[in-house]
Protein backbone atom coordinates (compact mmCIF):
# COMPACT_ATOMS: atom_id res chain seq x y z
CA UNK A 1 0.00 0.00 0.00
CA UNK A 2 1.46 3.01 -0.92
CA UNK A 3 2.10 5.74 1.72
CA UNK A 4 0.49 8.63 2.12
CA UNK A 5 2.86 11.87 1.91
CA UNK A 6 2.09 15.46 2.33
CA UNK A 7 4.06 17.99 0.90
CA UNK A 8 5.76 21.38 2.87
CA UNK A 9 6.47 24.32 0.54
CA UNK A 10 8.96 27.17 1.80
CA UNK A 11 8.06 30.44 0.29
CA UNK A 12 10.24 33.37 0.37
CA UNK A 13 8.85 36.30 -1.32
CA UNK A 14 11.20 39.04 -1.12
CA UNK A 15 9.21 42.72 -1.16
CA UNK A 16 10.03 45.42 -3.50
CA UNK A 17 12.21 43.69 -5.71
CA UNK A 18 9.42 40.96 -7.11
CA UNK A 19 11.84 38.01 -6.47
CA UNK A 20 9.89 35.36 -5.62
CA UNK A 21 12.11 31.80 -4.52
CA UNK A 22 10.25 28.54 -4.50
CA UNK A 23 10.52 25.74 -4.38
CA UNK A 24 12.07 23.72 -1.37
CA UNK A 25 9.76 20.84 -0.71
CA UNK A 26 9.91 18.35 2.67
CA UNK A 27 8.23 14.95 2.32
CA UNK A 28 7.84 12.99 5.30
CA UNK A 29 5.40 10.72 6.86
CA UNK A 30 1.99 11.93 7.76
CA UNK A 31 2.58 11.50 11.97
CA UNK A 32 -0.74 9.17 13.72
CA UNK A 33 -3.71 10.27 14.70
CA UNK A 34 -4.54 10.61 18.41
CA UNK A 35 -7.99 9.92 19.42
CA UNK A 36 -9.76 10.51 22.70
CA UNK A 37 -9.73 12.46 25.14
CA UNK A 38 -11.36 9.46 27.43
CA UNK A 39 -12.22 10.67 31.38
CA UNK A 40 -11.15 7.92 33.48
CA UNK A 41 -11.97 10.06 37.22
CA UNK A 42 -8.83 12.17 37.84
CA UNK A 43 -7.08 11.12 34.61
CA UNK A 44 -7.72 12.04 30.56
CA UNK A 45 -6.83 9.03 28.37
CA UNK A 46 -5.77 9.64 24.09
CA UNK A 47 -4.55 6.65 22.14
CA UNK A 48 -3.14 5.99 18.73
CA UNK A 49 -3.24 2.27 17.22
CA UNK A 50 -0.07 1.37 18.77
CA UNK A 51 -0.20 3.06 22.57
CA UNK A 52 -2.09 4.81 24.93
CA UNK A 53 -1.71 7.74 26.93
CA UNK A 54 -2.63 8.83 30.45
CA UNK A 55 -2.60 12.26 32.28
CA UNK A 56 -3.23 12.81 35.42
CA UNK A 57 -5.31 16.33 35.44
CA UNK A 58 -3.55 17.15 39.03
CA UNK A 59 -0.32 15.78 39.42
CA UNK A 60 0.44 15.65 35.51
CA UNK A 61 2.18 12.09 35.83
CA UNK A 62 1.78 10.15 32.71
CA UNK A 63 1.89 7.05 32.33
CA UNK A 64 2.05 4.86 28.62
CA UNK A 65 0.23 1.13 27.87
CA UNK A 66 0.22 -0.58 24.42
CA UNK A 67 -3.01 0.07 22.17
CA UNK A 68 -6.38 0.53 23.93
CA UNK A 69 -8.98 -2.52 23.73
CA UNK A 70 -11.75 -1.07 26.41
CA UNK A 71 -12.51 1.35 29.60
CA UNK A 72 -15.08 0.21 31.39
CA UNK A 73 -15.50 2.24 34.63
CA UNK A 74 -11.79 3.14 36.42
CA UNK A 75 -10.38 -0.04 34.66
CA UNK A 76 -8.56 0.35 31.49
CA UNK A 77 -7.38 -2.54 29.56
CA UNK A 78 -4.63 -2.79 26.82
CA UNK A 79 -2.29 -5.31 24.70
CA UNK A 80 0.76 -5.99 25.79
CA UNK A 81 3.44 -7.20 23.48
CA UNK A 82 7.08 -7.69 23.14
CA UNK A 83 9.23 -9.47 20.70
CA UNK A 84 12.73 -10.03 21.64
CA UNK A 85 15.01 -11.68 18.67
CA UNK A 86 18.77 -11.45 20.72
CA UNK A 87 20.37 -14.45 21.97
CA UNK A 88 20.01 -17.97 20.79
CA UNK A 89 17.08 -18.07 21.54
CA UNK A 90 14.25 -15.51 20.33
CA UNK A 91 11.20 -14.83 22.36
CA UNK A 92 7.90 -13.05 21.73
CA UNK A 93 4.89 -12.56 23.64
CA UNK A 94 1.29 -11.27 23.41
CA UNK A 95 -1.62 -11.06 26.45
CA UNK A 96 -3.92 -8.59 27.66
CA UNK A 97 -3.62 -6.50 30.45
CA UNK A 98 -5.92 -4.51 33.22
CA UNK A 99 -5.40 -1.24 35.34
CA UNK A 100 -7.58 0.16 37.52
CA UNK A 101 -6.65 4.19 37.45
CA UNK A 102 -7.33 6.21 40.88
CA UNK A 103 -4.67 8.07 42.85
CA UNK A 104 -2.51 5.97 41.64
CA UNK A 105 -2.20 3.35 38.74
CA UNK A 106 -2.22 -0.56 40.21
CA UNK A 107 -3.53 -4.18 38.25
CA UNK A 108 -7.23 -4.68 37.78
CA UNK A 109 -8.90 -7.85 38.55
CA UNK A 110 -11.84 -8.87 36.71
CA UNK A 111 -13.90 -8.63 40.24
CA UNK A 112 -13.48 -4.81 39.77
CA UNK A 113 -16.12 -4.57 37.51
CA UNK A 114 -17.83 -8.20 37.11
CA UNK A 115 -19.29 -10.29 40.14
CA UNK A 116 -16.66 -12.96 41.42
CA UNK A 117 -19.39 -15.53 41.12
CA UNK A 118 -20.56 -14.94 37.65
CA UNK A 119 -16.80 -15.09 36.56
CA UNK A 120 -16.34 -17.86 37.78
CA UNK A 121 -18.99 -20.06 36.33
CA UNK A 122 -18.31 -18.43 33.20
CA UNK A 123 -14.55 -19.58 33.31
CA UNK A 124 -15.45 -23.17 34.44
CA UNK A 125 -17.40 -23.71 31.22
CA UNK A 126 -14.94 -22.10 28.95
CA UNK A 127 -13.28 -24.84 27.01
CA UNK A 128 -9.23 -23.77 28.04
CA UNK A 129 -10.27 -23.78 31.19
CA UNK A 130 -12.29 -26.78 31.24
CA UNK A 131 -9.21 -28.90 29.58
CA UNK A 132 -6.86 -27.46 32.05
CA UNK A 133 -9.18 -28.05 35.39
CA UNK A 134 -8.54 -31.12 37.63
CA UNK A 135 -11.35 -30.62 40.21
CA UNK A 136 -14.96 -29.02 38.86
CA UNK A 137 -16.77 -26.44 41.30
CA UNK A 138 -14.17 -23.67 42.58
CA UNK A 139 -15.97 -21.90 44.95
CA UNK A 140 -13.84 -18.94 44.11
CA UNK A 141 -10.99 -17.59 41.25
CA UNK A 142 -8.45 -17.97 43.49
CA UNK A 143 -9.49 -21.52 44.05
CA UNK A 144 -9.96 -22.14 40.28
CA UNK A 145 -6.44 -20.81 39.69
CA UNK A 146 -5.13 -23.49 42.44
CA UNK A 147 -7.18 -26.32 40.70
CA UNK A 148 -6.01 -25.09 36.98
CA UNK A 149 -3.11 -27.40 36.13
CA UNK A 150 0.10 -25.92 35.63
CA UNK A 151 0.73 -25.44 31.58
CA UNK A 152 3.91 -24.52 29.96
CA UNK A 153 1.23 -23.23 27.33
CA UNK A 154 -1.06 -20.87 29.46
CA UNK A 155 0.05 -18.63 31.88
CA UNK A 156 -2.99 -19.55 34.10
CA UNK A 157 -1.56 -16.87 36.85
CA UNK A 158 -2.19 -14.21 35.26
CA UNK A 159 -6.04 -14.95 34.46
CA UNK A 160 -7.73 -12.69 36.93
CA UNK A 161 -6.15 -9.77 34.72
CA UNK A 162 -5.72 -10.28 31.19
CA UNK A 163 -9.03 -9.59 30.35
CA UNK A 164 -11.03 -6.73 27.99
CA UNK A 165 -14.18 -6.22 27.09
CA UNK A 166 -15.29 -6.36 24.10
CA UNK A 167 -19.04 -5.94 23.87
CA UNK A 168 -21.98 -5.08 25.98
CA UNK A 169 -25.09 -8.05 24.96
CA UNK A 170 -28.32 -6.91 26.52
CA UNK A 171 -26.95 -6.88 30.63
CA UNK A 172 -24.01 -9.33 29.64
CA UNK A 173 -20.90 -8.21 29.17
CA UNK A 174 -18.48 -10.36 26.25
CA UNK A 175 -15.34 -10.75 27.68
CA UNK A 176 -12.15 -11.71 25.98
CA UNK A 177 -9.24 -13.46 28.30
CA UNK A 178 -5.77 -13.29 26.30
CA UNK A 179 -3.28 -15.09 28.57
CA UNK A 180 0.26 -15.76 27.38
CA UNK A 181 3.04 -18.34 27.45
CA UNK A 182 3.71 -20.15 30.73
CA UNK A 183 7.23 -21.01 30.54
CA UNK A 184 9.84 -19.81 27.90
CA UNK A 185 9.48 -23.16 26.06
CA UNK A 186 6.01 -22.09 24.86
CA UNK A 187 7.53 -18.50 24.35
CA UNK A 188 5.03 -16.93 21.48
CA UNK A 189 2.48 -18.86 22.34
CA UNK A 190 -0.92 -16.95 22.70
CA UNK A 191 -4.82 -18.43 24.27
CA UNK A 192 -7.26 -16.68 23.86
CA UNK A 193 -11.20 -16.79 24.41
CA UNK A 194 -14.52 -15.03 25.14
CA UNK A 195 -16.87 -16.04 27.37
CA UNK A 196 -20.48 -13.82 28.38
CA UNK A 197 -20.96 -12.52 31.99
CA UNK A 198 -23.70 -10.90 33.30
CA UNK A 199 -23.77 -7.19 34.29
CA UNK A 200 -24.37 -7.10 38.46
CA UNK A 201 -26.88 -3.62 38.15
CA UNK A 202 -24.93 -1.59 40.18
CA UNK A 203 -22.03 -1.41 37.66
CA UNK A 204 -24.39 -1.63 34.66
CA UNK A 205 -24.05 2.31 34.25
CA UNK A 206 -20.02 2.02 33.81
CA UNK A 207 -20.82 -0.79 30.74
CA UNK A 208 -24.29 1.69 29.59
CA UNK A 209 -20.96 4.94 29.60
CA UNK A 210 -18.74 2.85 27.75
CA UNK A 211 -21.19 1.83 24.77
CA UNK A 212 -21.70 5.29 24.59
CA UNK A 213 -17.92 6.69 24.27
CA UNK A 214 -17.63 3.84 22.06
CA UNK A 215 -14.53 2.59 24.91
CA UNK A 216 -15.24 -1.76 24.01
CA UNK A 217 -13.47 -3.99 22.14
CA UNK A 218 -11.87 -0.56 20.49
CA UNK A 219 -8.58 -2.75 18.62
CA UNK A 220 -7.33 -5.86 17.13
CA UNK A 221 -6.16 -7.76 20.38
CA UNK A 222 -3.23 -10.90 20.16
CA UNK A 223 -5.45 -13.81 18.55
CA UNK A 224 -4.30 -16.92 19.80
CA UNK A 225 -2.02 -20.20 19.10
CA UNK A 226 -5.44 -21.81 20.96
CA UNK A 227 -8.52 -19.50 20.18
CA UNK A 228 -12.25 -20.21 21.46
CA UNK A 229 -15.53 -18.29 21.23
CA UNK A 230 -18.93 -18.13 23.55
CA UNK A 231 -20.86 -16.37 20.61
CA UNK A 232 -20.62 -17.92 17.02
CA UNK A 233 -22.74 -15.69 15.51
CA UNK A 234 -20.41 -12.52 17.47
CA UNK A 235 -16.91 -11.80 15.12
CA UNK A 236 -15.52 -8.64 16.35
Amino acid sequence: MKERLWKTAYVIAVLGMGVLVAGVFATQSKPESTQGPAAVGEWMITWSSTDTVAVHNSTHEELRFGPLVSIVGPVLSYVDSYVSEGGAHPSSGCSLQSVILGEKQSRAMITEILEEDEVVLALVNAWPVMTDLELRGPASLAELQERLVFSCAVDWEDLPFSFAVMDLRNDAAVVRFGLGHGCEAARGNNTQFDVLIPVPVDRQAWFRDAVAQQTLGMTETCGGTHEWRCCLEWNK
